[in-house]
């Protein structure tokens, strides 16, 4: 079964987090669930725990 399912707003943590349980609730045999619901908690975790780039002379 293929399933297209649109994804929030880049920065909506909320929104992600939904869409992360909608996922899980669905039926495993849908085209790419498994990799939609890696790429969700990869996004809620960036999103909670942000990381601003360092420069290197700050990095030394």
């Amino acid at each position: 079964m293929i399933a297209f399912y649109p994804t929030p707003d880049l920065f909506d943590l909320d929104g992600w987090k939904r869409h992360l349980e909608w996922l899980r609730s669905e039926r495993e045999e849908i085209v790419a669930r498994t990799e939609a619901i890696e790429f969700a908690e990869l996004t809620i975790r960036l999103l909670e725990n942000p990381t601003s780039p360092q420069r290197p002379a700050e990095a030394a």
